[in-house]
């Protein structure tokens, strides 16, 4: 199959449809080995996201995830957290602006306000759809999926982890300029450009993404236990 980078116009779609549109389904996941578990039917409006200018030179707007009752929708070991998602500008220069997405939780969780960064303007595409990715192939460095790598001190485990996410996730991936990209989520080009599918899309694109980022979290957990 062939692919190209996601256009211009396709990623901004994308951005705003992030930043601004509601949910109208449960996001819920359970986790057991990391006796996680999360429950969240609605988004608060984006604002202004000023710490992580401060600490990151990030631009970006912040929107918590929520229920009816409490803004703390993700409980682990019995605690409590805020979980939310940034979309905007890290801070460098990039193909395309204001497309970078950042999930972080208060308290802090994995050791940093934040425990996923995707690169929106990285993303690919083909006649019909886009697919969010992820380079899996690069083992370190920018790009790679270095969350994966904690604790991991040879090759061999750093590939073993790959396989175990692309295996748990039932994951395609996406070869593009010599690499092998995991395929977090795809969208249909025809959807994007109609808004009433929006509420759907965005639902979709959280669910998997916070699947994709929890699950790279339990294999490193369990990593550690061995």
């Amino acid at each position: 199959m062939s692919y190209k980078l996601v256009s211009i116009e396709n990623c901004i779609k994308i951005s705003k449809m992030i930043e601004q549109t509601e949910i109208q389904q449960v996001i819920s996941l359970d986790i057991s080995s990391l006796n996680l578990v999360l429950n969240a039917d609605n988004l608060a409006a984006a604002e202004f996201n000023h710490k992580f200018e401060v600490d990151y030179g990030a631009i970006m707007n912040e929107r918590k995830l929520l229920t009816t009752e409490s803004d703390k929708v993700l409980e682990i070991n019995n605690k409590k957290y805020q979980l939310f998602f940034n979309i905007g500008s890290w801070g460098y220069d990039v193909r395309i602006e204001n497309s970078h997405f950042v999930l972080g939780t208060r308290p802090k969780l994995f050791g940093s306000d934040y425990f996923n960064q995707i690169e929106l303007s990285q993303s690919l595409e083909d006649e019909n759809q886009i697919y969010i990715v992820k380079n899996f192939s690069k083992l370190a460095g920018n790009g790679s999926l270095m969350r994966l790598n904690n604790g991991a001190k040879t090759k061999e485990e750093k590939i073993r982890r790959r396989d175990e996410l692309l295996m748990r996730l039932k994951a395609d991936t996406c070869h593009y300029e010599k690499h092998d990209w995991i395929c977090i989520d795809s969208i249909n080009k025809k959807d994007l450009n109609n808004p009433t599918y929006y509420p759907g899309l965005l639902f979709k694109f959280l669910t998997n993404v916070l699947t994709f980022a929890f699950t790279i979290e339990a294999i490193v957990f369990e990593g550690k236990k061995v």
